[in-house]
């Protein structure tokens, strides 16, 4: 309480005569006096919280406790200037009150001007005592409270003061750390730095310096310190540096986190395959006209092919951009403007690219973009497209039905010449099984293995003819093809069925087989007729043959009946060939000969070997050769083995390129030297010339150990 004002003033005295002259005495000062005649009273009054500003304590109180006690009571329950008032001036009861907070010592019967004085004197000092704790208290508290620590090193490196907060944040206590070495508690690989900084500290009064140590905590970690010290050494209250240092390590983890993150950025920044573009946006009127490059990567470039862009315009890097592409301005625009990112596909006329964008911004008035170039894409996804609608203009318009489907049994696809030719449309047949119960009808069944089979198809597959029952009830018979397409994106299997209407071919086909089989009977009749007629001619010859007496005649009708046998047997082989117009010479010559020989009287004396080749000739050149083979036969018979009883006949055919070579040879008496093909004499040897020059061939004899014919000719170009 300040000086001047009521005060409330407790004397405790166990004179109460005394107590009382001294209880007038202060009221007449203007005091609230209250009286106490033993120190237990005292207690008493002061716990009932009377008010009481100060303390008169009389040292000696008589039976109960003494002054000195009860005043430390006293200060337990409220602190209050307590000042003694007592007769005795002893040194030894003097320094009883020393250890109790007092505010004075004042002798009785001192008079009032002194006790008055006294009283004042302590309530100044009293004052002046509770504003100093109520500082030290806020001090402490800030102390207390502030992230930084405090901390006084002695000239001798030994800790002098430590804030309280130390123990928050490194486990230990002041009372483990006061006294010690303050550089037991630094780093190791740090004292070197920190003894350097404090050396420098020391060396002059009030110098200031700062950095950054590792501190050990109590538990054996290290966390970074961030100080900075004064060098208070002159001062009487500090006698040391002073030390204000904070704990860093989390900022400083942070801080290498940012930097780690920023490197990461900057290397996904320098990497990134996108391009990158952070740009200024600006408006005219709310419109945007242009913008500024801030910051581009690498990738921008190399996938733009735009150089050193940063800090200049658009409209300067490409001119006319805002003509060409307004689009890509009001994309940008928008999004700078505060819109919400936008991911677009967007072509720039201006670069003959595409682009796929994706825009957000990051402050007000600027924008980032981040591309790929898709051109490419692009351009083929155009192409599959035109491509697509190819095949599908291909399918719809095909002049053949075209059934697209897939193994879950959906239709696909029916082009136009499906439904005209059956009836059916899509409505109609939303699914396989719909179309083969309509069409197939009681072939469903039969159908519907080769229908699944269609699924597994690589390459394409013939199916063969189908009768298909149309939508009007009328039956018509397709061609079916098919070939598989791949895969549809749920998995399904996908196959393209194609047909062809076959009914009108089919039909003529059927009439062409029934006419060919008609032809097939009247050629059949037609070749019995010419086989019993020339057969008729060669039983009359040999009739006549038989019938006649002239040698001479009988001669010249053998020859003719074996040039109709060979005919006849020309014409069976003719007959049943499976190649019309030509016949396997072997085959027939084999048989002519046989034919031949068979019918000499001199046969059964005759041995014939024959070597043929196995080549076709057409009937023109088999005709002629087969009347030459009769009569040089005939004519070997004849005349070669005139007066023997054996003989052998050798005949040799084969082809060579584009020419032939037929070899007739035997081993009786050579043919005489006066026969010459060159100038034939007699009827036979005039028909083999003539009819040797009519194949284009040429003729030799051979004489020797018998004779041997060599006739050679080109084969038909047919």
């Amino acid at each position: 309480m300040a000086v001047g004002t009521r005060a409330t003033i407790l004397i405790v005295d166990d004179e109460g005569i005394i107590a009382l002259a001294e209880k007038t005495r202060l009221e007449s000062r203007g005091y609230t006096v209250l009286m106490a005649l033993g120190g237990e009273e005292a207690v008493e009054l002061m716990r009932a919280d009377r008010g009481i500003d100060l303390v008169l304590m009389d040292i000696d109180l008589g039976a109960g406790i003494d002054g000195t006690v009860a005043a430390s009571r006293i200060l337990e329950i409220r602190h209050v200037p307590v000042v003694f008032l007592s007769s005795h001036t002893e040194p030894e009861v003097v320094e009883r009150t020393e250890g109790i907070t007092s505010y004075g010592y004042v002798v009785k019967n001192s008079g009032i001007v002194v006790l008055d004085a006294s009283i004042k004197m302590a309530f100044k000092l009293f004052e002046a005592n509770r504003r100093l704790d109520e500082r030290d208290a806020l001090l402490r508290a800030t102390i207390a409270n502030i992230s930084d620590s405090i901390a006084i090193i002695k000239p001798d490196w030994k800790i002098g003061y430590l804030s309280p907060n130390v123990e928050k944040v490194f486990g230990w206590t002041n009372v483990e750390l006061e006294g010690k070495d303050a550089l037991d508690f630094v780093h190791p690989e740090d004292r070197g730095t920190v003894t350097s900084i404090f050396g420098d500290l020391a060396a002059k009064a009030g110098r200031k310096s700062a950095g950054e140590f590792r501190a050990a905590r109590k538990d054996g970690t290290f966390r970074y310190v961030e100080f900075s010290a004064a060098n208070l050494l002159s001062d009487p209250s500090i006698r040391g540096i002073l030390v204000d240092f904070r704990d860093t390590t989390e900022r400083r983890r942070a801080g290498d986190a940012l930097k780690r993150s920023e490197g990461l950025y900057r290397s996904l920044f320098d990497n990134m395959l996108n391009g990158f573009a952070y740009c200024r946006m600006f408006f005219d009127g709310g419109r945007p006209v242009d913008f500024v490059y801030l910051a581009v990567n690498d990738a921008f470039e190399s996938l733009t092919g735009l150089r050193d862009v940063v800090g200049r315009r658009v409209s300067e890097v490409i001119p006319g951009i805002l003509e060409n592409d307004p689009d890509l301005f009001e994309l940008y625009g928008r999004v700078a403007s505060g819109a919400a990112p936008e991911r677009k596909e967007l072509y720039l006329e201006s670069l003959d690219m595409w682009f796929l964008l994706s825009v957000y911004c990051p402050e007000r008035g600027h924008f980032v973009a981040i591309f790929d170039v898709i051109t490419e894409r692009k351009r083929a996804e155009i192409a599959l497209r035109e491509s697509e609608e190819r095949f599908r203009r291909a399918i719809s318009d095909a002049p053949f039905p075209i059934m697209i489907h897939s193994e879950d049994g959906a239709i696909l696809s029916l082009n136009k010449a499906w439904t005209d030719l059956s009836g059916y449309s899509l409505k109609d047949i939303p699914d396989v099984a719909t179309w083969a119960a309509k069409a197939y009808g009681e072939d469903e069944e039969a159908m519907r293995p080769r229908i699944e089979a269609l699924y597994s198809l690589e390459y394409r597959n013939l199916g063969g003819d189908v009768r298909i029952r149309c939508r009007d009830g009328s039956f018509r018979i397709w061609e079916f093809s098919a070939i598989g397409l791949g895969r549809r994106s749920g998995g399904q299997r996908i196959a393209m069925s194609m047909a062809a209407d076959v009914t009108d071919r089919r039909r003529a086909e059927d009439r062409v087989r029934d006419l060919l089989s008609e032809k097939e009977l009247i050629l059949q009749e037609v070749h019995h007729r010419i086989k019993n007629n020339m057969a008729t001619i060669a039983g009359l010859l040999t009739l006549q043959t038989e019938s006649a007496t002239d040698p001479l005649t009988v001669s010249s009708l053998s020859a003719a009946s074996g040039r109709i046998r060979s005919m006849m047997l020309l014409y069976d082989r003719l007959y049943r060939s499976a190649m019309p117009g030509r016949i396997a010479l072997s085959d027939y010559l084999s048989s002519l000969v046989d034919d031949i020989v068979s019918n000499l009287p001199e046969y059964p004396s005759v041995r014939v070997e024959k070597e043929l080749g196995d080549f076709l000739l057409d009937v023109r050149q088999l005709q002629l050769l087969g009347i030459i083979v009769n009569e040089l036969l005939t004519n070997i018979v004849k005349h070669a083995f005139v007066n023997r009883r054996r003989g052998s006949i050798r005949l040799e055919a084969m082809s060579e390129n584009a020419s032939a070579r037929l070899v007739i040879a035997d081993d009786g008496e050579p043919m005489p030297a006066s026969v010459d093909f060159d100038h034939p004499k007699g009827f036979g040897l005039v028909l083999v010339s003539t009819l040797t020059q009519q194949l284009g061939g040429r003729i030799a004899i051979e004489r020797g150990e018998g004779t041997r014919v060599v006739i050679e000719f080109a084969l038909s170009a047919n």
